[in-house]
């Protein structure tokens, strides 16, 4: 995929896993502010834009907004380094909070269950200490989201400015 479309996928995912649990912490919303400022996985992304975007879909669309995610993952060609950094930014955000939601395993199955290119073993090569988000998470096959997304919150977006 070309980097241009991946940085708007990652960025989208980032929202998504943050969104998909029906609150969204201040410690996840600095979390991608550190990511912005302090990485090169979005660089050059209009992320003010993206931000938007993505808030009007969750606003709009609810759930289906963060399915919509998917639907654009599974049309993707992610190399096998564009891989390793989506799961590497999902991974940053689920550990933001300090705390795992079902919503958030549920999106990391699935988000493992679209990826092509990477094998379980380079995941556990790469990403040992979380092994529990990634592997073994058959037990999420079936299960839906839970959907807190009627309810949430998204007073914590009218506040964020990603620029300081």
């Amino acid at each position: 995929m070309k980097n241009k479309e991946f940085k708007k996928v990652l960025f989208k995912a980032a929202f998504s896993v943050m969104a998909c649990d029906g609150e969204v912490a201040e410690s996840e919303l600095l979390e991608i502010k550190e990511m912005l400022k302090n990485t090169l996985y979005f660089e050059g992304l209009n992320y003010e834009e993206e931000l938007q975007v993505a808030l009007e879909d969750l606003k709009g669309n609810g759930l289906q907004s963060i399915e919509s995610f998917f639907n654009v993952l599974k049309g993707a060609d992610l190399s096998e380094l564009q891989e390793l950094q989506l799961l590497e930014v999902l991974i940053r955000m689920i550990h933001a909070d300090d705390k795992v939601d079902e919503n958030e395993l549920i999106f990391m199955h699935r988000v493992r269950r679209s990826l092509s290119v990477l094998s379980d073993a380079k995941i556990m090569v790469r990403f040992p200490k979380n092994i529990n988000l990634l592997l073994n998470l058959s037990k999420y096959n079936a299960k839906p989201f839970h959907s807190n997304l009627g309810t949430m919150n998204l007073k914590a977006f009218d506040d964020i400015n990603f620029t300081d």
